[in-house]
Parts: structure tokens; sequence; C-alpha cells
């Protein structure tokens, strides 16, 4: 078994293996550096864009469609009720009872719009909206990621092929 490896990869080497284990190795970097920022970069991305959209969106909401009903409960449940059902569906399986918060928010009865959109951003549209922003972030992250370091192993490997008597590799790469 030992033999057959060394037989690829004597073999291998002088078709590229080098280049070839680099670059697998470099997707597997990306992969660890993109799962190191996630957090932090989505983060960024939905304090910095996100948040403040769907705050707008939600205040509009509250002021311009409710304008018709006059106490915090009819508009809770009309709001409420203008959430598509995939929405709504989708935020359950996630862990978020749009019931639940509807009522608990009805319950506390505030005076000001300002607490039910908190109440609303916390509640539902953090807990939705975070996790998506993460996925993308990763995937976004792992993509960059990868060009880069493919575009250093390229670079690397064009280094050493022009002058492979500074690197030990140098003779496998070439």
């Amino acid at each position: 078994l030992l033999a057959v490896i060394v037989a690829f990869t004597v073999f291998g080497s002088r078709k590229g293996f080098v280049k070839a284990f680099l670059d697998g190795f470099s997707t597997l970097i990306a992969g660890v550096l993109a799962y190191s920022f996630v957090d932090e970069a989505a983060k960024f991305a939905y304090d910095s864009f996100a948040r403040n959209l769907l705050r707008n969106r939600l205040e509009n909401a509250f002021t311009m469609n409710l304008t018709d009903y006059n106490t915090i409960q009819e508009k809770v449940e009309v709001l409420i009720e203008k959430i598509p059902e995939s929405a709504v569906n989708i935020a359950g399986k996630m862990g978020v009872n749009i019931t639940a918060v509807s009522d608990s928010i009805i319950r506390a009865n505030p005076t000001d719009q300002d607490v039910i959109i908190d109440t609303i951003m916390v509640n539902v549209v953090d807990q939705v909206i975070m996790p998506l922003i993460e996925a993308v972030t990763l995937v976004v992250l792992f993509i960059a990621f990868v060009l880069v370091l493919s575009l250093l192993t390229h670079l690397l490997d064009g280094f050493v092929k022009k002058m492979p008597w500074l690197l030990p590799i140098g003779v496998i790469c070439v």
C-alpha cells in the first residue's frame, strides 16, 4: 500500500500533484476561515444593512397601513395577519411562534408603537432573518477565501516553477 502511494505521488508530482494538493488544502482552509469569521461578518451585515431597513418597513406598516384602527390590539392583529403564510411557516420551523409573540404584545398592552416594533424585531425578525444572513455570509466568505487562496496557490506555483532552487518543494513541482 505504501509503495502504491509513493508511486502515485511520484507520478502525480510530474502532473501537478503538489498543485492539486495545495488547491484541495486551500479549499479546506477557506472553509475553516469562512466558518471562523461568519458570526462577526453576519452581525456586521445585519446591523449595517438589514436591521434598519426591516425596522423602517415595520414602522411604515404601522403608521401608513394601520391608521383605520384605533387600539394597539387591532393594529397588532392586522399587522400579524398581513404576514404571508409562508413566512409564518418558515418562522415556525425556526422556532418562532408568531401568534405567541402577537399574544404577548397584546397582553402587555403597550401604548407606544416603538415598544411594539422593538418586540417584533427582537422576537421575530432577529430570530428569523439573522440565521438566513449567516448562511448567505458563510457562502460569500467561503467563495471569497477560495478565490484568494486559489490565487495565492497559483502565484506560489508559478514562482516555484521559475525559481525551483528557492524552495525544496520546487523539485517536486518542476
